[in-house]
């Protein structure tokens, strides 16, 4: 159960690294597509924002030979409030858990297991032994927050968490709902790019991501991401995969109001000494309101 815990987490952490961190470097897209346009952070003290994820994940992995297959849906809430805008410029945001739901369902060698599991943090309702092992972790989440300093390019500066989590995995959904923009107008067609280095349960890995603006449309702009991941040279494990999406990101406020995301991932988890090959196939939709 712990393994599949930290798979749902995992996969949300490769959005979360893809949505914010170091950027590199900017390259001109064809001119005269649209008016300039400069995305930064812009965010008003006091303002509480609610944030919705669904992830379908699909799990196939060879356990003894035998081809195992684990379907998994999750919901998870969570309250976005800016606590302040500090003298610096920069920007205090609390995320807080507030809800999260999960239904799963096993199969081996092509048929049904009948291990079926589903959580429900709102009813405490957990139907099935794994379900009941994952209500352990997961209600502890339940109203711990995370704390985050940002810059106006989405940059984060520093990540402070509540007691309760210092010692779980957060989803890493905190940091999702933020992008970093380059340092310079952009207009339709222009790219940007990051790389950044992930600790996943041990593992280094490098993620790369590829930005363009797509469109600007009614205040809103809307931008690709083109991703790939690997692990770190001279880094124990396996990892390695794609994530490809679309954001939609409010131009007046810096803030994703949806980001939608397929991801295909190959790796290696080592659970309780046993090396475990596997493949995940993945669908993350975020809204923000």
């Amino acid at each position: 159960m712990r393994s599949k815990l930290f798979i749902a987490f995992l996969s949300v952490a490769l959005v979360a690294t893809s949505c914010g961190n170091k950027k590199t470097g900017l390259t001109d897209g064809p001119t005269g597509t649209s008016d300039e346009i400069e995305l930064k952070l812009n965010l008003t003290k006091g303002k509480m924002y609610d944030m919705q994820m669904v992830m379908a994940s699909n799990v196939d992995m060879n356990m003894m030979g035998q081809s195992v297959t684990t379907a998994t849906n999750m919901e998870m809430g969570m309250d976005y409030e800016v606590k302040d805008v500090l003298p610096s410029g920069n920007y205090l945001v609390r995320s807080t858990y507030k809800s999260v739901k999960v239904t799963g369902s096993t199969t081996m060698g092509g048929k049904d297991s009948g291990m079926s599991y589903e959580y429900d943090s709102k009813t405490d309702k957990a139907t099935g032994f794994q379900a009941q092992e994952m209500a352990k972790s997961m209600k502890k989440m339940i109203g711990q927050y995370t704390e985050m300093e940002m810059d106006k390019f989405g940059k984060i500066i520093k990540t402070t968490m509540s007691n309760g989590l210092n010692n779980e995995k957060g989803s890493g959904m905190d940091n999702m709902n933020y992008a970093v923009f380059p340092d310079k107008k952009i207009k339709v067609g222009d790219t940007w790019d990051s790389e950044v280095e992930q600790n996943m349960n041990g593992t280094l890995a490098i993620i790369k991501t590829k930005y363009t603006l797509v469109s600007v449309i009614d205040g809103i702009a809307e931008v690709s991401m083109d991703g790939t991941l690997e692990i770190k040279p001279g880094s124990e494990g396996r990892i390695s995969g794609t994530q490809k999406g679309t954001s939609k990101i409010e131009v007046a406020t810096g803030m994703n109001t949806e980001i939608v995301l397929d991801q295909d991932i190959d790796m290696e988890m080592n659970d309780m000494g046993m090396k475990m090959p596997m493949k995940l196939k993945n669908k993350i939709t975020i809204t923000t309101k």
